[in-house]
C-alpha cells in the first residue's frame, strides 16, 4: 500500500510535468501576430497567433534550421508577404524580435521586418540591420 507522503509526492511530480508540458502553449496577452518560419513544406508561414496573419512566401526556400526547418532569404528580393490588416497598424507600442543566422550582408539596408503603410511608400515600422554601421 502507498502511504500518504509517496502518494503527494507522485501527484506533485505529475503536476509539475504537466504544467512543464503546456508552459510553451500558454497565449500571450495581446499578441497581434507571430511566424514559426519552421513549417518545412509549402508556399506560406502560419501566423500561430491565431489571429490568421498568414503569409505567402516569395523567393525563399525551406532548408534545414538550427531546430527543425528554417527559411533562407538570398538577399535579392526573398521575402514573406502578410496582407494588409487594420490589426497590424500598431499604433500605443510593440515588440518586434527576430531570430536570424546571417551569411553576408547588402552593402546598406538589411530588412528583417516592416510593416508598410497599405498602398504608400511610407514605412510605419521597420527592424534593420545596417552593415559596419555605428549609431
Amino acid at each position: 500500500m502507498i502511504n500518504s507522503r509517496a502518494l503527494i509526492l507522485i501527484a506533485f511530480s505529475l503536476f509539475l510535468c504537466i504544467v512543464w508540458q503546456t508552459s510553451g502553449l500558454c497565449a500571450i496577452e495581446n499578441l497581434v501576430a507571430a511566424w514559426n518560419f519552421n513549417q518545412g513544406t509549402g508556399n506560406t508561414v502560419k501566423d500561430i497567433s491565431g489571429n490568421g496573419h498568414n503569409g505567402s512566401i516569395s523567393g525563399a526556400k525551406w532548408v534545414q534550421g538550427k531546430f527543425g526547418k528554417a527559411l533562407k532569404f538570398n538577399g535579392d528580393g526573398d521575402q514573406v508577404l502578410i496582407p494588409h490588416s487594420d490589426k497590424l497598424n500598431l499604433q500605443k507600442g510593440l515588440t518586434v524580435e527576430a531570430w536570424i543566422y546571417p551569411t553576408g550582408w547588402n552593402p546598406d539596408l538589411n530588412a528583417i521586418a516592416q510593416k508598410w503603410e497599405d498602398g504608400s511608400n511610407r514605412r510605419q515600422y521597420q527592424l534593420t540591420v545596417y552593415k559596419e554601421k555605428n549609431w
